[in-house]
């Protein structure tokens, strides 16, 4: 059996070795000749995939390392006897923590609190949820808005993408990208709901970069509109148009998601499926193989933290949560990093050409962790309780 992975799916090669020869390759560009002999194909979003590239090959199953899957275009899929899913819910820590790196950095920015500002959250899927919940934790007012949501459940939480625009001072996108229909969310955010969001709002787009109209912002910002915006995805990466960086305060290559705890349970959670897949079409392959459980995997397998205990001994405060958040990651060294390497020429030794330099800042991105790699010890209970239901390990010690 032979499973091609992309390189920069973490651990691939070792956990996929149980199945069998594992071949890793780049994701961008991406030879398809390598598929000729290959049984599985494991990619990450910037791999395109279609019958087209896996007719005349032996791939049977596709997985994606990503929650994301409008990268992959399963027509034709069930024709070719082709099996395709994806690991959902992966990395939606990592962008929560993302966001709420950015939200502080506005409200730094904009000497504001962020308890007394109305975050809209487009899109209440794996992120969406996670998001809405640690904001209300922190005390912060959301508002939601789904509309297949809305509309298969019946709750009355969600309201509409204009009552958003109204009434939201951020705006933070977390929808998957759909082109057409119903639930249709490229360039959701286009020229008309532009002209409606008041000045003085925020933006952000952690989603995929076609839910916002560029050339639309673009010409609403030269146009003298004052918005905070920060912006982790674009419009026709790798080939972004830089024109929309002078306008922007944060801008990232497309990380957000890019913890290792999530670029790691991306990769097992597909383990875990492609077993479960044999299991069902050809049991006779893994049957002396134990059964993976994606977390348990995870766990044997992330690394001690740069910082792994904490003594706090205060009560909690917005101000103490914002310094614990920037010692495991602040999201202006990313945008630092991306401005110096997309419009330094000597930044780097590749060709000064946008989509060279995009690439590299993904391939190359540093180790970042979660907040449950950080073990807070504390003898205030009422800063336990806040601080583990934002996402912090906890341990509570009373004093004595």
């Amino acid at each position: 059996m032979k499973i091609v992975v992309d390189e920069n799916m973490p651990y691939a090669t070792s956990l996929f070795a149980r199945f069998g020869e594992v071949i890793s390759v780049p994701g961008r560009p991406f030879d398809g000749s390598v598929l000729t002999d290959a049984d599985a194909l494991m990619v990450r979003s910037v791999t395109k995939v279609n019958a087209e590239l896996l007719s005349g090959t032996n791939v049977k199953f596709v997985g994606t390392a990503t929650a994301g899957t409008d990268h992959i275009n399963t027509d034709k899929f069930d024709e070719l006897g082709i099996y395709a899913t994806s690991a959902a819910g992966c990395n939606a820590i990592a962008v929560v923590e993302y966001v709420f790196s950015v939200l502080f950095y506005f409200a730094q920015k904009g000497q504001f609190t962020l308890t007394d500002k109305t975050v809209g959250i487009i899109g209440v899927g794996n992120v969406g949820k996670i998001l809405a919940q640690r904001l209300q934790a922190l005390g912060v007012k959301v508002l939601l808005c789904d509309p297949p949501r809305a509309r298969n459940e019946g709750l009355t939480v969600f309201n509409e993408f204009d009552y958003l625009i109204e009434h939201a001072d951020i705006l933070t996108f977390h929808t998957p990208l759909i082109q057409g229909g119903v639930d249709n969310t490229y360039h959701l955010f286009d020229h008309q709901k532009m002209s409606e969001f008041a000045d003085g709002k925020m933006i952000i787009n952690a989603s995929r970069g076609e839910v916002i109209d560029t050339i639309a912002l673009l010409r609403s910002l030269e146009q003298g509109r004052l918005w905070q915006i920060a912006l982790d995805v674009f419009e026709n990466e790798p080939h972004i148009n830089l024109s929309l960086l002078p306008y922007i305060q944060i801008a990232t290559a497309h990380i957000a998601g890019h913890s290792l705890e999530g670029k790691i349970r991306g990769t097992t959670l597909l383990v875990e499926q492609y077993y479960s897949y044999l299991a069902k079409h050809s049991p006779l392959q893994i049957e002396s193989l134990e059964k993976p459980v994606s977390e348990s995997l995870l766990q044997e397998l992330l690394p001690e933290p740069q910082y792994q205990s904490i003594y706090l001994n205060e009560p909690f405060s917005l101000a103490i949560f914002y310094r614990l958040m920037n010692l495991i990651y602040d999201v202006q060294t990313d945008d630092a990093k991306f401005r110096y390497t997309l419009l330094t020429r000597d930044a780097i030794d590749l060709p000064i050409e946008v989509h060279h330099r995009f690439d590299y800042l993904r391939k190359n991105y540093s180790v970042r962790r979660e907040w449950s790699s950080l073990n807070v010890i504390t003898s205030c209970s009422e800063t336990a309780k806040k601080l583990q239901a934002l996402g912090f390990k906890i341990k509570y010690q009373p004093n004595k």
